[in-house]
């Protein structure tokens, strides 16, 4: 299925999620609790645009069009959001990654701080929630902690660390757009999460 670009810019909010597959329960009797963790991990978010100029509205009226047939598109981070500036290499897995823990070689050497606890990257295509804040040694190798942990990705997969993306797909179908009598798209929300295209 295709994989689309949304319009540039405009977002006036962007909520992220982050949904986790564990279920709890507890004995009426005993009151004692049981906490089952499964491996399901992802991401949804909810996005907020403000009211739009005809022809920045026309382009979102086309571009949920596209999305009719249930295709993804390309999401990530705002631009509102910190991101990294530095330059830092050209980092890649170093090895099979399965898990929360990811061994990485190609960092520009002796970088503290380079990549910061809570920013974001992209590995395998999806997003991932960087849990540590990583320092990069005398060779460029480093190790991160992520979530959504990987399920599978070869050595040798770019970490990508500037203006990182996903693959998401719509929730709750394209939401309602209402033109106003200015010819103004008025303000809209919609719903995404991550599309498991692969399980990477």
């Amino acid at each position: 299925m295709a994989v689309y670009e949304h319009p540039a810019g405009g977002f006036r909010e962007q909520t992220w999620t982050m949904l986790d597959a564990v279920a709890r329960t507890q004995s009426p009797f005993t009151f004692r609790a049981t906490t089952f963790v499964w491996p399901g991990e992802r991401l949804g978010c909810v996005i907020s645009l403000p009211s739009l100029a005809k022809e920045k509205g026309q382009e979102w009226e086309a571009f949920f069009s596209k999305l009719g047939g249930g295709d993804s598109f390309h999401l990530g981070p705002s631009e509102f959001m910190e991101t990294s500036a530095n330059n830092l290499g050209i980092p890649l897995t170093a090895g099979l990654t399965i898990g929360e823990q990811v061994l990485s070689e190609g960092w520009t050497p002796n970088v503290v701080g380079a990549i910061k606890a809570g920013q974001w990257v992209s590995i395998g295509g999806r997003l991932r929630r960087v849990l540590n804040t990583v320092d990069t040694s005398p060779t460029g190798t480093a190790t991160l902690r992520v979530w959504p942990k990987i399920g599978s990705v070869s050595a040798g997969t770019e970490i990508v660390y500037r203006n990182p993306k996903g693959r998401f797909v719509l929730t709750e179908g394209a939401p309602t757009l209402t033109w106003l009598v200015n010819r103004r798209l008025s303000e809209f929300t919609f719903t995404a999460q991550e599309d498991d295209f692969d399980h990477a």
